[in-house]
């Protein structure tokens, strides 16, 4: 049985999973936010059995979307889920969990109060769908433990992806990194955890943001009030001791503003690290991906010159290899993206967060930055550079024409009734 405990206000925990919440919704203004932390070792050890070795990412489920009271017995839907976990569905369709935003681009929670389950969830090695709604987890390739949904793959409907679709496909469609956001299908239940109950409210707040300078311009217009000529008389000297105090405290707040903003304002060194290797790694995918779009035009051709009907074997081979590139792209920009995503919202709370509230949010931020460095080295460390040496530009056309991919003669997988294979030879 889960044990869900209140998280004090004033603690490192409340403070994690508040700036998470404000990164997800990127906004700053929650009211009303209340935490309870979920332990359940049942479920905690089914997790850590599956998930090892493999990136562990945020959910935000919001409770409307779990179950109806109605289908639990008329228990709560979130109680349900901390003691038992979730209940995937039994057709074996699986379930949606998107990691990032809250919402999609272009959409918005309205003013309300909500409740969500935060969890973690174990995406393992994830197969790139277009459509997930005709999925199930017998059709789950060997090899893979979830399915990564990307909006269009194939966007004209021809059959072919070509290297435009790949890089629009590949990109989110040149996405700002304020939009970071990726959805999954789990059909293992285990890869799933809950791990904090998170209730808040949202109010219409037509404040925009003010920028550094009113900020930074209104701090020093209230030390000028404060700071004047010395007083005489015993009041005035009274004033003079508390207005030192204030100025004293303002002072300390100014200076701690001014070394968040100059932190802000510099790239951080181990991000910087970490992206250059995702974008090498990356240009390997560019280069093999570039390699199997050159091997598959040359087989359409010889293909062309023999049996027509023959590209759609080819061209369904070459999807396959260009998914398990996508799928490993998709990763390591994920991560990537992950990085900007944190480091843009920064920015975000330099126009919108007054000095005292920048100060505290800055160190969330640098805290939750900390993990985030974890994280990504484990992901680069994780990096399936093997599943990307396996693809091989080794289509082509011998004797009977059947189009296969991989090594002459390593097997039947894959073949067709007219005859094809790949490989050297």
């Amino acid at each position: 049985m889960a044990t869900p405990t209140a998280l004090a206000p004033s603690s490192d925990e409340y403070g994690h999973i508040k700036y998470l919440l404000q990164l997800s919704l990127q906004r700053t203004t929650i009211k009303g936010l209340n935490i309870w932390s979920v332990a359940n070792p049942h479920l905690n050890v089914q997790f850590m059995r599956v998930s090892e070795g493999q990136p562990v990412l945020e959910s935000w489920v919001n409770a409307t979307d779990i179950a109806p009271g109605a289908s639990l017995g008329g228990r709560d839907a979130v109680e349900v889920v901390c003691n038992e976990g979730f209940a995937l569905p039994g057709d074996g369709s699986g379930r949606i969990f998107s990691t990032g935003n809250i919402v999609p681009r272009g959409g918005r929670l309205a003013p309300g109060a909500y409740r969500f389950l935060l969890c973690h969830i174990a995406v393992g090695r994830a197969f790139v769908v277009e459509d997930a709604s005709t999925e199930t987890r017998d059709k789950l390739p060997a090899g893979y433990d979830s399915l990564y949904i990307i909006d269009a793959l194939d966007a004209d409907g021809d059959k072919k992806v070509s290297e435009e679709e790949y890089r629009a496909a590949a990109t989110h469609g040149g996405r700002s990194p304020d939009e970071y956001r990726h959805s999954y299908v789990l059909f293992d239940e285990r890869r799933v955890l809950p791990k904090y109950v998170v209730e808040f409210t949202l109010y219409e707040s037509s404040a925009k943001p003010r920028g550094v300078d009113a900020y930074m311009g209104e701090l020093q217009e209230r030390l000028f009030q404060l700071k004047g000529p010395a007083r005489d008389d015993d009041e005035d000297q009274e004033w003079d001791m508390v207005s030192g105090a204030a100025t004293h405290a303002l002072e300390d707040i100014l200076e701690k503003y001014k070394n968040a903003l100059a932190e802000a304002s510099t790239e951080d060194p181990l991000f910087v690290s970490q992206s250059t290797k995702l974008r090498e790694s990356l240009s390997t995918v560019e280069e093999k991906m570039k390699k199997v779009q050159q091997n598959s035009a040359a087989v359409e051709e010889a293909i062309y010159e023999r049996l027509q009907e023959l590209l759609f074997q080819l061209q369904d081979h070459t999807q396959k290899k260009l998914a398990v590139l996508l799928a490993e792209e998709l990763e390591m920009r994920r991560q990537l993206e992950r990085i900007q995503w944190s480091a843009s919202f920064a920015s975000k709370l330099q126009d919108t967060l007054p000095p005292v509230k920048f100060v505290e949010a800055w160190q969330k931020h640098t805290s939750h930055r900390a993990a985030l460095h974890a994280e990504v080295e484990g992901g680069i460390s994780r990096a399936s550079l093997g599943a990307i040496a396996d693809v091989q530009a080794d289509l082509h056309l011998v004797g009977t024409m059947e189009v296969v991919s991989g090594v002459p003669g390593a097997g039947a997988a894959g073949r067709t009734t007219v005859a094809a294979i790949s490989g050297s030879g």
